[in-house]
């Protein structure tokens, strides 16, 4: 084999190898870059005291009254899970808002440690928590 063959193989193995090294950050002849992966979470807890679902953000706790219907399906095996797509679908942004204050003599105790540092809004619904008349019952 000759010096000059044995060259030229050479430069051909390089260029694949070139090429290869080179194609491997590219895709179609675009720059392939490597976007970093974003995590929020939105926690959701029941408050018994004042009946409300609690959305809490990193630095925002929404509250929202839950009605007599609300009330017994939060308790159900998806009932909270039914109410916290409910929530960020339909209530957050959508409801009037009205800030509430930390030093509320109003706001749980519990509520209050859970929204520590954060905003505190609460979604204006009009909600009846009233327990509906019996079946059994007769008028």
């Amino acid at each position: 084999m000759s010096m000059v063959y044995s060259k030229e193989i050479l430069n051909i193995v390089l260029v694949c190898f070139v090429g290869y090294a080179v194609s491997a950050g590219t895709t179609r002849g675009t720059t392939v870059y490597h976007e970093p992966s974003i995590q929020h979470n939105i926690r959701f807890t029941y408050d018994a005291v004042l009946h409300n679902l609690i959305a809490t953000t990193t630095g925002t706790c929404f509250m929202v009254p839950l009605n007599h219907d609300e009330l017994d399906h939060v308790h159900t095996t998806r009932g909270i899970e039914d109410l916290e797509i409910k929530m960020v679908r339909e209530w957050i942004g959508q409801l009037p808002e009205t800030r509430i204050y930390h030093g509320d003599p109003h706001l749980p105790g519990d509520t209050r440690k859970l929204c520590n540092g954060k905003d505190i809004f609460l979604l204006q619904r009009d909600v009846d928590t009233s327990s509906p008349l019996s079946p059994l019952v007769t008028g």
